[in-house]
């Protein structure tokens, strides 16, 4: 698996996604954690399977929490590696919309769309690799698994 110091390239975050803006959501995590289910038209919170197809393939769990669904977001900031900034980040409306840049000449793109329980993303990485510019290519597609992440989150 290729590692460039976003998230890992064979399943850039789950988040899907992590993943976006906040028009079209929740205006507080207090808001979205009352209905259980994040804001009418968004993601609801909870544990998500993720599985990515196209150039770097894999499974993999991840937590959507209230606060990511609060804030209109595919991904938590948090989640991003030293080094790599966001220009966009918003899941809204039902569209996902993430573009960050990092090292490297990096930069992705996510977009997609999602219902209340699951979302399909497209995922477009470039970035330079022994002077030369390599892309790379995946799908991810993530479903709805249980509310409670296991950790005391979702």
């Amino acid at each position: 698996m290729l590692k460039t110091g976003f998230l890992r390239v064979a399943l850039v975050l789950p988040w899907l996604l992590g993943a976006c803006g906040g028009q079209g959501v929740a205006n507080t995590a207090a808001g979205a954690e009352q209905r259980g289910q994040g804001a009418p038209g968004s993601l609801r919170s909870g544990l998500y399977k993720i599985v990515q197809t196209g150039d770097g393939g894999g499974e993999e769990e991840r937590c959507i929490t209230n606060e990511i669904i609060a804030a209109g977001q595919y991904i938590a900031v948090k989640d991003l590696q030293p080094g790599w900034k966001i220009v966009r980040n918003r899941a809204s409306g039902g569209t996902v919309d993430l573009e960050a840049t990092g090292p490297s000449k990096g930069r992705m793109v996510y977009s997609g769309s999602y219902t209340a329980t699951s979302f399909t993303v497209d995922a477009v990485m470039t970035f330079e690799h022994n002077g030369e510019m390599m892309t790379m290519k995946n799908r991810e597609t993530g479903t709805f698994v249980s509310a409670d992440c296991g950790k005391g989150e979702g």
